[in-house]
């Protein structure tokens, strides 16, 4: 099989990748990075197409107080958190992927979702709580039937693995599976799925120091592996989502401060 087209974008160690988005068209991915030591936020843009960052700058004053929540084609969606032991979700602002222009900002507000172009907030102002419709360019709150909106999910165009519990007959049987093919014992947790004739699986081993570390491993239908890549070690604990695939792209966190993409051919 041939080699997969691969990309890697390795962030400041300074800063750890935070959250990670895709557009619906899965043509933007979006980034946020954070560094508790300077209390500093960074947002970047990945064309997964082209393999590229398209900007690695867009900040705001108090950046620490914002945090991705959404994003369509065209704009990028924060929310800003009040400070506080609790954040609470205290505005929302759009801001233009194309040139990084803050669109509109509102506060008392929070994200619910995106329909047909329209963004569904929250109004929370004088202590009641309505749903409104705003334009998704301007800000502009429309004159719409917030009941066509209920109940309707954002468009998301990220594939999330199955996740297995040690001791599951699911984790078992990919056990037994890794054993067979790769001569790996694995143990606590481990994600997996089967896409465009590969198999993908996220798991944990014990180390020397009786800590976990992570693998992602990339294998063809017939078992065979195509690589096998380390991700995090000396951890306490497992994590979530370790990796997720978007118009097929796989995409993956490694060490926290690297992103890596592959597109998976048909």
């Amino acid at each position: 099989m041939k080699k997969l087209p691969q990309a890697n974008f390795e962030f400041d160690d300074n800063f750890q990748v935070w959250k990670v988005l895709t557009s619906p068209s899965s043509t933007f991915l979006l980034v946020e990075l954070r560094s508790a030591a300077e209390l500093e936020v960074v947002f970047v843009c990945i064309d997964l197409a082209k393999n590229e960052i398209i900007w690695d700058d867009l900040s705001f004053e108090n950046s620490w107080a914002f945090s991705l929540c959404e994003v369509d084609n065209q704009n990028i969606y924060f929310t800003e958190f009040e400070d506080g032991e609790i954040p609470e979700a205290k505005a929302v602002m759009a801001v233009s992927i194309q040139n990084k222009e803050i669109l509109w900002y509102k506060e008392k507000v929070t994200f619910e979702t995106i329909v047909n172009n329209n963004v569904v907030l929250t109004d929370k102002k004088n202590n009641q709580y309505n749903k409104i419709v705003v334009d998704a360019l301007q800000g502009e709150i429309l004159e719409k039937n917030i009941s066509d909106y209920e109940a309707v999910p954002v468009n998301s165009s990220i594939i999330l693995p199955y996740t297995y519990e040690e001791g599951s007959p699911y984790f078992n049987t990919v056990s037994d599976f890794l054993i067979r093919n790769l001569k790996i014992s694995i143990v606590k947790s481990c994600d997996y799925i089967e896409i465009n004739s590969y198999i993908i699986i996220g798991f944990y081993t014990l180390n020397e120091e009786n800590k976990l570390n992570n693998y992602i491993s990339l294998l063809d239908n017939a078992g065979n592996l195509l690589f096998k890549e380390l991700i995090g070690e000396n951890l306490e604990g497992i994590g979530s989502e370790t990796f997720f695939i978007a118009n097929k792209y796989l995409i993956y966190i490694k060490h926290k401060k690297e992103i890596v993409t592959f597109y998976l051919k048909d």
